[in-house]
Formats: C-alpha cells, sequence, structure tokens
C-alpha cells in the first residue's frame, strides 16, 4: 500500500517531520542527494516515515511536546533557537529536525538500515589490540537479541541543540565522535 507523508506540524496522523518537497531541497543540495531524488517516490516516502519513527523511538529532546494529541515528538514547548538564542516557536517544527529527517531518510535509501551504526564492523564482539584477537558475534544469537536502532552521527548532529542532557550515555557518546 502506497504511503502518504503528513508532516502538518502536530497533526494527530502526522507521520514525518519533513515533507517531500523539504526532503526533496535538502537533498538535492546535498553532495550525493541524487540518490534520495531518484528514488522511487513510493520508496522515498516510506523512508521518510521510517526516519521519523526511528527518531521518535531513539531520541530524548528537550522541551514537552506542545499537544497531547500531536502524533509525534515535535512540534514541542520549551526549546531555545541555537542561533538567534530565542524561543522556538511551539507551533513548528526546527528545520535541524527535519533536515535531520531527510538526511536520515536518504542514509536509509543508500545503506541497509542495520548498518547504520558508529562503526561498519557491527558483528564484532571483542577486539585485542596486543596479540590481535578478534570475536565475532554468533549472527543468529545476535539477529534474535533485541537491539536499540543507531542514529547516524551526521543525523544526530543536526538535532544536537534539541538534545535531552540526562539522555542515555549512548547517545553522549555518539555525540562526542560527531
Amino acid at each position: 500500500m502506497p504511503v502518504t507523508i503528513i508532516a502538518t506540524a502536530g497533526a494527530s496522523n502526522a507521520n514525518s517531520y519533513a515533507s517531500e518537497a523539504e526532503a526533496l531541497a535538502y537533498n538535492d543540495a546535498h553532495v550525493s542527494g541524487e540518490t534520495f531524488s531518484d528514488a522511487d517516490l513510493d520508496v522515498r516516502r516510506r523512508a521518510l516515515a521510517t526516519a521519523t519513527r526511528m527518531l521518535d523511538a531513539n531520541v530524548r529532546f528537550l522541551g514537552v511536546a506542545t499537544s497531547l494529541t500531536q502524533a509525534l515528538q515535535f512540534p514541542r514547548t520549551g526549546l531555545v533557537d541555537p542561533v538567534s538564542g530565542l524561543a522556538v516557536d511551539p507551533a513548528i517544527v526546527p528545520s535541524e529536525v527535519k533536515d535531520a529527517c531527510a538526511e536520515f531518510a536518504r542514509l536509509l535509501i543508500v545503506n541497509d538500515p542495520t548498518k547504520l551504526s558508529d562503526t561498519e564492523i557491527a558483528g564484532l564482539a571483542s577486539l585485542k589490540a596486543g596479540d590481535v584477537e578478534l570475536a565475532f558475534r554468533d549472527p543468529i544469537a545476535a539477529s534474535a537479541a533485541p537491539s536499540r536502532a543507531t542514529i547516524p552521527a551526521s543525523v544526530m548532529a543536526f538535532l544536537r541543540p534539541y538534545l535531552d542532557p540526562t539522555a542515555s550515555t549512548t547517545l553522549s557518546r555518539k555525540l562526542s565522535r560527531v
């Protein structure tokens, strides 16, 4: 079934932070944006919806949702614009969040989402430097274990001004590498 993107800030049925037009504009200005632009329309829409779901499920933001009926974490009250230092309008989704969504959608199209981690050696269980020792996870056991989705560093960089500083140490470690 085809996906329809609803990027209306505060809507009870919203499924994306960025509209299709906003995602295309962001990616058209990106060095590898043609990957997003050239993708099938339904694939782009699914990537935007998936990116938004993954952000909402894995990132804790400052402030409070503006409405109890909104489907997504944004818009929010209690945020400060990182450039102007002024309060962010509680009726909008900040451009940084829209750009993070568009960037993540592009990465989902380019990469296998399970490989969007900080390392390309996701199957590595341990590594020892002295006398070189590698241990790999059992792929069957690893796939059965619950895992938390990893948000790419390039996406987290956009979100940094709005992140809750009391968020998990995993997010803090990811951000320190950006």
